[in-house]
């Protein structure tokens, strides 16, 4: 498990994270404003 978690955090971030972020990070606002 250490292992496994180790060697995924020095991988870069995939592209549909990072396109996917700012989708996620809007939709935490929206819940916040209600």
């Amino acid at each position: 498990m250490t292992n496994g978690a180790g060697s995924r955090q020095n991988e870069p971030i995939p592209d549909a994270t990072v396109a996917r972020l700012p989708v996620y990070l809007r939709g935490l606002v929206e819940l916040s404003d209600d």
